[in-house]
C-alpha cells in the first residue's frame, strides 16, 4: 500500500464519547496504548519474520480492539486487515500489511505527540 491512507488518524471525539467525555482518562489510555503497542509491535515483528499466522492474528486483534476503543482509526483498520490475513492463513499478504501497520502506528505517534 504505497499511497497514504485517507483515513483520519484519530477520532478523538468518538474516543472521548466512549469514555463519557473524560479527557484525563482518555489521555492516560492513549499513553498506555502507545506503551503497550510498542511491545505488541515488537512481538508482531517477530511473528511476521517467522510467518506465525496464529500469533499475527491474535496480536493484530488485540491492537485493533484497543485502537478502536480509543478512536485510532487508521491503526484499527490496518490491524483489522492484518488480523483477517492471519485468520485466513494468507502468509503471502502479511509483509505489505504489516509494514502499513508500522506506518500507521508512526502516523499516530506523530499526531499524538504533536
Amino acid at each position: 500500500m504505497s499511497e497514504e491512507k485517507s483515513t483520519i488518524v484519530v477520532d478523538e471525539e468518538g474516543g472521548l464519547r466512549r469514555l463519557g467525555g473524560d479527557r484525563e482518562i482518555y489521555n492516560e489510555l492513549m499513553d498506555l496504548f502507545i506503551d503497550n503497542a510498542e511491545t505488541q509491535m515488537q512481538q508482531l515483528e517477530a511473528a511476521v519474520a517467522n510467518n506465525e499466522l496464529d500469533s499475527i492474528e491474535k496480536l493484530a486483534h488485540s491492537i485493533k480492539g484497543a485502537a478502536a476503543n480509543l478512536g485510532i482509526m487508521a491503526v484499527q483498520e490496518t490491524a483489522q486487515v492484518l488480523e483477517q490475513i492471519g485468520r485466513e492463513k494468507r502468509g503471502d499478504d502479511v509483509d505489505e500489511t504489516y509494514h502499513q501497520l508500522v506506518h500507521e502506528m508512526e502516523r499516530f505517534r506523530q499526531y499524538w505527540h504533536a
